[in-house]
């Protein structure tokens, strides 16, 4: 559980915030009980202060909530894209190893498991995002960005699967 309790939510009626207040439509239910609270989950993977420790779990929990059928669903149909910057901000500030391979594979997931169109936006997006910060300058060359680099390829991918897809011809 990443800052959750229970009380009330759109989703789940005994959900209303997260242990710092955030609101409710941004608490998604887990098949276990457990409770997400993206916002905790955004402000903790974008923070350069946070232990890479932490931002591994909370991206493990992340993923395992993806791989729940009503989870994913809920965070594809209304949170999809809310998740992209704090993604992005993960693998410019941790130089983890372990922290790259689960954005990565995370993102892949996100990109892989919904209808065409929406995934397609999806990693649309990453691509954009990835790019601004890769020619943003602000950034220099590290392991930081071959991550990113690999995050892009593995987008561009994902686009190119989809548009050779029927749904595009």
């Amino acid at each position: 559980m990443i800052g959750g309790r229970r009380i009330e939510n759109d989703f789940d009626p005994m959900i209303r915030s997260c242990g710092k207040g955030h609101r409710s439509s941004l608490i998604l239910p887990t098949s276990n009980g457990g409770m997400i609270c993206l916002m905790c989950f955004s402000n903790l993977v974008s923070d350069p202060s946070s232990p890479s420790h932490h931002v591994s779990y909370a991206l493990s929990q992340i993923s395992q909530g993806v791989n729940e059928e009503e989870f994913r669903r809920i965070l594809l149909t209304f949170h999809a894209h809310f998740l992209v910057m704090p993604l992005v901000q993960a693998m410019c500030l941790f130089e983890d190893e372990a922290v790259g391979s689960q954005v990565i594979d995370l993102v892949s997931d996100l990109c892989c498991n919904g209808d065409e169109s929406g995934c397609c936006g999806l990693a649309k997006d990453f691509i954009m995002r990835i790019g601004d910060r890769i020619t943003s300058g602000v950034l220099g060359w590290s392991r930081r960005q071959i991550y990113m680099v690999m995050l892009i390829y593995l987008c561009f991918g994902i686009l190119a699967l989809l548009y050779s897809s029927p749904i595009f011809q």
